[in-house]
């Protein structure tokens, strides 16, 4: 099982559970029983568990929420380094001492850079990789950026990778980002064509292209992004889109979390215009 980014990783498995909790839900037996409901309105048909076929062990969603994350999830595919995207992970590794192998943490190189430097580095928290004289909970899976080659992350699933645009830092300098340099005078260049001007160094996000080996279909998994570098990265990115959807290769389903959506979807870059499939 592969999990995007950590943000609140058990608590939120736990909710899941919590919203699924009947055992029959976690089973391959089928959840289309119905129960009477508080107002007595009427039955209501139980949800169908994100879990189901899972054949979880506990009878509490605490016992099984450790159950999958301990012996399901295998693999964690962090789009960036920021808390809220990672700090479930971090936490939850308690539940990594009993695994038969470590737990697999994919990600730009950039940001697992910033999680060794900052989080697993014996002061945050203790180095629980197998990198530099840790313990071995933890292995690292540095992905390609915006390569087009696809590179298996579990079982099953390979991923593409592309960094994208989480906006500029709030200083002038220079640490990561993609398409900057640092200037003598501290501030970043713009490296692009034509692009001499200074501005702030950009902060790496990421989009994966996740795909299913067995059918080749895809599902595009967004971090964080801002139009800091609206369009050129971008307009690449929905290329490659275009060249999967007319092929029947790729499911529209896209998760995105942004301030401006409409600067990365309704504001079509021109390869879309021609493209049979447009994003709804």
């Amino acid at each position: 099982m592969l999990a995007v980014d950590a943000g609140t990783h058990m608590a939120g498995i736990i909710r899941i559970l919590e919203e699924h909790s009947s055992r029959s839900s976690f089973t391959k037996e089928s959840v289309a029983s119905a129960s009477e409901n508080a107002s007595g309105n009427g039955p209501i048909a139980k949800k169908s568990s994100p879990f189901l076929g899972a054949n979880l062990p506990y009878d509490t969603p605490r016992g099984n929420a450790a159950y999958v994350t301990r012996e399901l999830v295998s693999t964690y595919l962090i789009t960036h380094p920021h808390l809220d995207h990672l700090s479930g992970f971090v936490i939850n590794t308690a539940c990594f001492t009993q695994t038969e192998c470590p737990k697999r943490l994919a990600a730009l190189p950039s940001t697992i850079e910033a999680i060794k430097t900052h989080i697993f580095n014996d002061i945050i928290w203790p180095n629980l990789s197998d990198e530099e004289s840790g313990v071995g909970l933890v292995t690292y899976q540095r992905l390609p950026e915006a390569a087009l080659e696809y590179v298996e992350v579990c079982n099953g699933l390979s991923v593409q990778a592309w960094p994208v645009s989480h906006g500029h830092c709030m200083r002038s300098h220079h640490h990561r980002g993609s398409q900057t340099y640092q200037g003598k005078d501290g501030m970043t260049m713009n490296r692009s064509p034509g692009g001499s001007r200074k501005r702030m160094c950009v902060y790496d996000s990421a989009v994966y292209f996740i795909r299913d080996d067995a059918t080749a279909k895809e599902v595009m998994m967004w971090g964080d992004v801002e139009p800091g570098l609206f369009p050129s990265p971008l307009v690449e990115l929905w290329r490659s889109v275009c060249f999967a959807a007319p092929a029947g290769l790729f499911y529209f389903l896209i998760f995105a979390s942004c301030d401006r959506f409409d600067i990365v979807i309704a504001k079509e870059p021109p390869c879309l215009e021609s493209c049979s499939c447009k994003v709804q």
